[in-house]
């Protein structure tokens, strides 16, 4: 397909009208195809030059802005108004590239169902790239299960995001 090689194990996703994703980027590094297929849904999505206005979470692949209430949290996280990305509104029939790193935010505007399509590194840099995203993702999954750890973490982060941001999460 187009020189490149998928994933053979798509990731699937069903949402109830109003539902959404908790916006966050893929922490394995790898390219994106989101083909839709029944319902419309709404992606926003956001490179990584904005991390600070999505309010990054140190250490993690998460924003501390809730994205289903982000109008009324605007006062509240004065970085949402320098944000800088795309709003795509999806149908049925439609694929949308994602690329490596991007943030990105799905709402269900209907029940829609839709499919993702990984796209595996093409090269030997960007196989180290995803290479090194597994092992740091994975070892940092691993010991948030021995005990104390996640709590640790949490502290941590909150604390490092408190001395970005100048305010908690």
């Amino acid at each position: 397909m187009l020189g490149i090689r998928v994933a053979s194990i798509p990731a699937y996703f069903f949402g109830a009208p109003g539902s959404d994703s908790r916006i966050h980027y893929d922490f394995d590094w790898i390219d994106l195809l989101l083909s839709h297929f029944k319902g419309q849904k709404r992606v926003w999505l956001f490179d990584q030059r904005q991390n600070e206005n999505l309010y990054q979470i140190p250490g993690t692949v998460h924003s501390a802005v809730d994205f289903s209430r982000l109008n009324e949290l605007r006062e509240a996280f004065p970085n949402l108004e320098r944000l800088e990305g795309y709003e795509v509104v999806l149908d049925p029939g439609d694929t949308l590239y994602i690329p490596k790193g991007y943030w990105h935010h799905i709402t269900y505007v209907t029940g829609s169902f839709s499919i993702t399509y990984r796209i595996w590194p093409r090269t030997l840099r960007e196989w180290a790239r995803t290479a090194y995203s597994w092992i740091v993702g994975g070892g940092d999954i691993l010991l948030n299960k021995l005990p104390g750890i996640a709590q640790w973490q949490a502290q941590r982060r909150a604390k490092s995001f408190a001395a970005k941001y100048g305010r908690t999460f």
